[in-house]
């Protein structure tokens, strides 16, 4: 066997070997024309804390996927991509394959409107002006609002949406990515915190219905949903139950936040000043500035976080996540804090082979000390 046809994920996960193994013999009944440009090929999986090596055709990892183990089929064509490049790049089928599955992935997420009847402070009717949750379900009870990043000027669905779902939805965490609405579409304070504020009320009134536990709905974002994500857990309140629409009655605060490079400050020198144009305007009023900067206004009942970011970021320095980690210390509030020295701004999962890339392991084991796994 040619050795350049070899290649290891070591980071694969389990639910994506099992996936493999359970479709082994349905795998290899096929004739292997099924995919004849690959069948020869062949890749090795290697389980983590597991010496046992396992050898696959291309052919049984195409064959894996079915509609019902998406989630788990999209982490093995992820892991596969960031991984080993190189061999996507001689198996058209297996390239086709990772794009086809992060298309699916998106359609097939169940689309909820936040306001069915029509959002507050709409400046019209299209899909920009209509905040939306794509729904990923898992088979676990805890939920997660994932805010993707875009200095509030565009959304990065794929590397801080899809693929952080998929990885969570591994973890059997329920994920609810928020489309909220963006300064390039004219939405200003206090929209997008309105959306994001609106989402977690939506998850918990839905809570019993999707098997979700009401206490055990998290907030997470990065880079400016960051921002977004670390000003609903500064930021909430218990619900208003005056008011007709029985979302409204549920508490918007989040159980448990995650802040990936996020932007905090507003105020400091070290300030996103993208996030601010967009979201208060080319001269924003100070205390409106101060009103935006997550880390005056943490508190005793601010939820517990999870925060990451690297030394070598210039976009959004680390010291954004530093003073949100002080002040959740000064308050009482459990917070744990990574900051990896190497790493540009807006990483995502983070490249193979890099300190930073381990950071989903810290955060499922944080996850896994707070009960909420």
């Amino acid at each position: 066997m040619n050795a350049t046809n070899i290649i290891e994920l070591n980071r694969i996960n389990r639910a994506s070997m099992s996936l493999v193994n359970g479709n082994y013999k349905q795998c290899a009944t096929l004739p292997e024309q099924t995919c004849p440009a690959e069948a020869a090929e062949r890749m090795s999986l290697r389980r983590p804390g597991r010496a046992t090596l396992k050898i696959y055709t291309i052919k049984q990892i195409l064959c894996a996927f079915t509609p019902e183990n998406s989630g788990d089929y999209f982490e093995l064509m992820i892991s596969l991509g960031r991984s080993a490049p190189e061999i996507l790049s001689r198996s058209p089928i297996l390239l086709f394959c990772l794009l086809w599955i992060t298309a699916y992935s998106e359609q097939t997420a169940d689309t909820l409107l936040l306001w069915p009847d029509g959002a507050p402070h709409a400046l019209g009717v299209e899909d920009k002006d209509k905040p939306v949750l794509l729904r990923y379900p898992a088979h676990g009870d805890a939920a997660i609002v994932l805010c993707p990043g875009g200095g509030y000027n565009m959304l990065a669905m794929d590397h801080e949406g899809v693929q952080i779902a998929q990885w969570l939805n591994g973890l059997n965490i329920n994920v609810f990515i928020l489309k909220y609405r963006l300064g390039s579409s004219g939405y200003r304070h206090p929209v997008p915190l309105l959306d994001a504020q609106r989402a977690i009320r939506c998850v918990r009134a839905n809570a019993v219905g999707w098997g979700i536990d009401p206490g055990k709905i998290g907030i997470m974002g990065f880079s400016a949903g960051g921002h977004l994500a670390a000003s609903a857990g500064t930021k909430w309140d218990n619900g208003n139950r005056d008011l007709p629409d029985p979302v409204e009655h549920k508490s918007c605060r989040p159980d448990f936040m995650i802040l990936i490079y996020p932007v905090i400050s507003f105020t400091a020198p070290y300030a996103h000043r993208g996030s601010t144009r967009s979201l208060l305007g080319e001269n924003p009023d100070p205390a409106a500035l101060g009103e935006l900067s997550a880390e005056l206004h943490v508190g005793p009942l601010t939820p517990p976080a999870f925060l990451v970011h690297t030394s070598q970021d210039k976009a959004v320095p680390s010291e954004n996540s530093a003073v949100f980690y002080l002040a959740l210390r000064r308050a009482g509030v459990p917070a744990e804090l990574h900051i990896y020295e190497e790493g540009r701004h807006g990483l995502g999962l983070g490249p193979p082979g890099m300190p930073f890339s381990t950071w989903p392991e810290r955060c499922r084991d944080w996850l896994a000390a707070m009960k909420i796994i």
